[in-house]
């Protein structure tokens, strides 16, 4: 089970703006943290397995976009993102950024139905779960940490407009306000850049509801048929879709609306062995020549998202090239063979 630490969480209790500022790093490294467990997934599917891989590809989109939200939430506020540093970097396996050590730990591992069962739902785990007639795991509460970091926001944007009038915490450059250039995942540019109360409030809103749906609708943020990364994950953890159940009444519970049905064809041959929490120490010659060719690629992305965050929105489109480098860095260590019927795999670590 995920639980947000006692210490971040007492960021929120100080309510000040450092706090806040804090809290707001806080997620934008929990956002980054998930990633390459969710690319490394996705690299080990080969080319048979189409449904989870559209899965596992969205979810990271949708989460380059939560990262973009919150830092963009951060910036407005005055602070500044801290990306381009070793120490933003998780060192897999790992308990998530601001968690309780001793809960989920997450690693790198290639799919299969009981990683998205076992850690990716825990990940997402909304704090109410709709059942549909299956138990699933307890609740988690990434979502009240999201919930606690919009009250206190409101609250100190009031206190300051209770000073004078036009005071605001929204102090921060605007020209540093990032978006993907188009429609994000879900969300149109024109709303991912935050300059207001109500800009920050919408765009918390949009980052809990993708990943974990409603308590009346798995769907999030008023899309009816694209489900929340939980509901996402869960139909891998079955192995079925979860669809519309025609027999349900408009004044059925949102458990009786849906219902797992048709199977999720995953070819399990097909994904590749990849060896599970690689180091690049552990590689040699040609493998870790590969290995720190990949690692130069996912630092460089670092690099070009804190350049833009900086000041530098356009250098976006950078980014957005360098991680079909990366991309393609990766795939390429799954070609090779490192003995015991594994395949090398990416290890996400920082090159200064």
């Amino acid at each position: 089970m995920l639980y947000i630490n006692a210490k971040t969480m007492s960021l929120l209790d100080q309510q000040d703006i450092d706090g806040l500022r804090t809290a707001l790093q806080c997620a934008i490294e929990l956002e980054h943290s998930t990633m390459p467990p969710y690319l490394y997934a996705w690299y080990s599917l080969g080319s048979s397995n189409v449904q989870v891989a559209r899965t596992l590809e969205s979810v990271v989109k949708e989460e380059m976009l939560h990262m973009l939200l919150a830092c963009n939430i951060l910036n407005a506020v005055g602070g500044r993102p801290k990306i381009d540093d070793p120490s933003f970097v998780p060192d897999y396996p790992t308990h998530l950024p601001g968690t309780v050590h001793g809960e989920l730990t997450v690693g790198l591992e290639p799919f299969s139905s009981d990683l998205a069962k076992r850690t990716f739902m825990e990940i997402e785990e909304p704090e109410h779960p709709i059942p549909f007639g299956l138990a699933p795991p307890p609740p988690a509460t990434i979502g009240v940490f999201y919930s606690r970091i919009k009250k206190l926001m409101t609250d100190l944007e009031t206190r300051a407009a209770s000073g004078t009038p036009t005071a605001t915490i929204f102090t921060g450059d605007f020209t540093k306000q990032v978006s993907t250039g188009g429609v994000g995942p879900g969300l149109p540019a024109a709303k991912q850049k935050v300059g207001k109360l109500a800009d920050a409030v919408a765009a918390i809103d949009f980052i809990v509801e993708q990943g974990e749906g409603t308590s009346a609708s798995p769907n999030f943020a008023g899309q009816h048929n694209e489900f929340a990364h939980y509901y996402r994950f869960w139909e891998l953890a079955e192995k079925r879709s979860l669809l519309p159940n025609p027999d349900a009444r408009p004044t059925d519970p949102p458990e009786s609306q849906f219902k797992f049905g048709d199977p999720i064809a995953i070819d399990e041959p097909a994904i590749l062995p990849l060896v599970v929490n690689p180091k690049a120490s552990q590689y040699q010659g040609d493998v870790r020549a590969k290995c720190d060719e990949c690692n130069r690629a996912y630092t460089n992305v670092l690099k070009l998202l804190q350049a833009a965050f900086d000041g530098r929105p356009q250098v976006m489109s950078d980014a957005k090239d360098a991680m079909f480098a990366l991309s393609d860095a990766a795939r390429a260590l799954g070609d090779l063979d490192v003995g015991n019927g594994k395949r090398a795999g990416p290890t996400f670590e920082y090159l200064p």
